[in-house]
């Protein structure tokens, strides 16, 4: 009997150090951010940093040591929510589908695609956008086959500043293929949410005279709320960290301060991710140090670390109040 507990004893151990692996790896990457992030905040200060003034290799006109983040931080929220905005309903949509009204045939099909979707490497999705650019959003949306003379007659537009127009990458492209990244992922963590829902319930509702849509308002979805709350936090996280999108569908470095309006999603203002790779020479890296710009990179990486604890945060203090609401 000793010899048993001591060998469970051992397996706890071995179980507990494993379980230690990747919370001291994930302490040692936030030390990683915070010592290689000093350099660049001691060089240029905070106000500097979270100014609308950036210059890297992707600038048109480089300026040494301008490592303003603000249009980045703006541009990471307007490309998440905007991807969120696509994303969600559609993933509530094929989650209410496949689990209150019967597809016949075509359930598990549907359910093995999104399986197969979440496997697709983003890579795939920003080649993707560059066939999409040319054949649909330049001809129809950019006035390619428009001369300049008459682009600058039409009302309502502000001066025309051909240079600058986004006739290849825009913040609402880049939102548009994050959504079809982070459907796969949403969308069967909904639908576990809303199998969650005790089915005694439903059949109370029903049999009590309620409708099925009704039962799905007032019920089920109300029930499965927590569980949506999770996978719409995973779906921003995933948003979130995306770099390879984002850099070939927005860019890298937007150099010309804040958008204009600052709602502006037909610009091309790059979020937190890439702009730390277009701070580092971009998605092949630098051959050599780039000193400060290396620094500031790990700067943006730690804000974006910052942002996806405040969403996890957030969400599990909106799954506990929804939690007690429904025992309540």
């Amino acid at each position: 009997m000793l010899h048993t507990n001591k060998k469970w004893s051992l397996v706890r151990i071995g179980l507990m150090m494993l379980a230690l692996i990747p919370a001291i790896i994930f302490l040692l990457i936030i030390g990683s951010l915070i010592w290689n992030s000093a350099p660049v905040v001691q060089a240029v200060g905070l106000e500097n940093l979270f100014s609308d003034k950036i210059s890297g290799s992707f600038s048109g006109t480089y300026i040494p040591n301008q490592f303003g983040l603000m249009p980045a931080i703006v541009g990471t929220l307007q490309v998440v929510i905007l991807g969120l905005l696509f994303a969600f309903p559609f993933s509530l949509a094929l989650a209410i589908a496949a689990t209150e009204f019967s597809m016949g045939w075509l359930g598990r099909p549907i359910e093995l695609l999104l399986s197969f979707f979440s496997g697709i490497p983003p890579i795939i999705y920003a080649l993707t956008s560059v066939f999409v650019v040319t054949t649909f959003i330049r001809p129809k949306f950019g006035g390619i086959e428009l001369a300049d003379s008459l682009i600058a007659t039409l009302p309502g537009l502000p001066p025309l500043n051909a240079g600058t127009l986004p006739l290849n990458q825009s913040t609402l492209l880049g939102g548009i293929f994050l959504a079809l990244l982070i459907i796969p992922f949403m969308s069967p963590l909904i639908l576990d949410a809303i199998r969650d829902v005790p089915l005694h319930q439903k059949e109370a509702s029903l049999a009590l005279g309620a409708t099925r849509w009704f039962t799905l308002r007032r019920l089920i979805l109300p029930g499965a709320l927590p569980g949506i709350i999770a996978a719409i936090s995973i779906g921003v996280l995933k948003a979130t960290g995306d770099v390879v999108i984002c850099a070939w569908t927005i860019g890298f470095i937007k150099d010309d301060g804040l958008p204009n309006p600052i709602f502006d999603i037909f610009e091309h203002n790059a979020p937190l991710t890439s702009t730390a790779a277009g701070l580092v020479g971009g998605l092949q890296g630098a051959s050599v140090s780039l000193g400060l710009n290396t620094s500031a990179a790990y700067f943006a990486a730690f804000l974006l670390l910052v942002f996806a604890f405040t969403i996890i945060g957030l969400a599990e203090m909106c799954k506990k109040w929804l939690i007690r609401r429904n025992q309540a």
